[in-house]
């Protein structure tokens, strides 16, 4: 085999080469040089902000996971150190304050390090606070970032926006839409409860049935008990309570006198169909109002509030309540109800507590209104306040009874 020489031209080369690199490349390449003997040495061989540990006689990085680890080091240089999460290593502190660092950079205080301002890494808004001259700043898609609004005239829109730490929001509608944010349901069944008064007086209704059925487009009459429901009524404090239900499934309820022979005229009140927008989930109260029974003896007087029309209980006739995204509910002013294939002589109302206000264009803060002379049968309720779609739900308008349906704001129809 041929022996593989280099030219005298090239092996004068290399001699440069290496002994210039042996003069000014880092100490760590030069195998024959002891470097230290404890990690002190570093600090005077690298330099006073060396973040280096002596190794078997050779200053090395320090590995690290946190800034802590860092600081945690014997040396004054590993005091104001922070642990560089690309490389995972020590590193000496780069600045005290955002000055230091260059245009478009800002101070991580804790970490003593600069990086991109729009790179300041956040979960929540107060994660802002370590990053020097960010304090104001809110956490938006994990990062920091300038705030939407300071004050409240900053915002604007439908509903009544407000600044809300930073950010445009309406407390009263905002949640229009969104998810149930309620826990996941931990129960085998749910339990729907709810509270049963007398419209005059305000006390508990005596003698009355509760059935839980399927949803109108299951069981248009509501002659089929909901398999596996109980319902239960305590005429002492007027809770109803419907055990056995299906978690997150609609159902509706039935409450009647317990004797329902007797001409309408002559019962002791209309009988109700209610429908609630809320699934139920674990053990769910309407916390935000009772349904009231109506004493056949004052359905007349609904006639009188609304003179140009008359009051035909063959059709349907709605008690409708919208609630907002408070518990107890905020303000839900300003919602209109309508129905879907309305009737010449359909007539939509509003309710300033448990007074029909004929002049009123929309709900009082309570949210309640209604409507008569609906078509009977399946239709769609819907509020809205503005150009806002607030809810919607289908249900189905039986003659001769009051048809009550509470609307929710968020999106419990999944």
């Amino acid at each position: 085999m041929q022996q593989r020489t280099f030219s005298p031209f090239i092996a004068a080369v290399l001699g440069v080469a290496a002994a210039t690199c042996l003069a000014s490349c880092s100490l760590a390449l030069d195998t024959q040089k002891v470097q230290c003997s404890r990690s002190s040495d570093c600090a005077s061989l690298i330099g006073g902000r060396a973040t280096q540990q002596c190794v078997k006689s050779f200053c090395q990085p320090v590995t690290c996971a946190t800034t802590t680890e860092c600081q945690a080091r014997e040396g004054d240089a590993f005091k104001t150190s922070y642990c560089d999460d690309l490389d995972l290593i020590c590193k000496p502190a780069e600045c005290a304050k955002s000055e230091d660092c260059s245009d478009g950079q800002v101070c991580e205080i804790g970490a003593k390090r600069c990086l991109a301002a729009n790179r300041a890494a956040c979960v929540m808004d107060p994660d802002c606070d370590k990053y020097e001259g960010l304090a104001t700043y809110i956490c938006e898609s994990r990062f920091c970032d300038v705030p939407e609004c300071r004050k409240d005239s900053d915002c604007g829109g439908m509903g009544t926006p407000v600044c809300l730490e930073g950010r445009c929001g309406d407390p009263v509608f905002g949640c229009v839409g969104e998810r149930d944010i309620r826990p996941e349901a931990t129960m085998p069944k749910a339990t729907f409860k709810i509270k049963v008064l007398n419209v005059l007086d305000m006390t508990p209704v005596k003698n009355l049935s509760v059935r839980a059925c399927a949803p109108a487009q299951l069981d248009t009459e509501c002659v089929i008990p909901l398999a596996g429901t109980e319902p239960s009524y305590d005429e002492a404090t007027g809770e109803l309570t419907v055990s056995g239900l299906v978690q997150d499934a609609a159902f509706r309820l039935v409450i009647e006198p317990k004797d329902m022979t007797p001409p309408l005229e002559e019962l002791p009140f209309l009988p109700i169909d209610l429908y609630s927008q809320r699934l139920p989930r674990d053990i769910t109260e309407e916390t935000n109002g009772p349904v009231f029974v109506v004493p056949f003896a004052i359905v007349a007087s609904l006639e009188s509030a609304f003179p140009t029309i008359k009051v035909n209980l063959e059709n349907g006739t709605l008690i409708m309540r919208v609630f907002d995204c408070g518990e107890p509910p905020l303000n839900a002013k300003g919602v209109s109800f309508a129905v879907t294939e309305p009737r010449a002589d359909t007539e939509v109302f509003y309710l300033e507590g448990l007074i029909v206000n004929p002049d009123a264009p929309s709900t009082s803060a309570s949210g309640s209104g209604g409507v008569v002379n609906a078509k009977p049968g399946n239709i769609t309720v819907t509020a809205t306040r503005g150009s806002t779609l607030i809810s919607s739900f289908d249900v189905r308008l039986r003659p001769k009874r009051l048809t009550y349906v509470n609307l929710h704001p968020r999106d419990y129809n999944r």
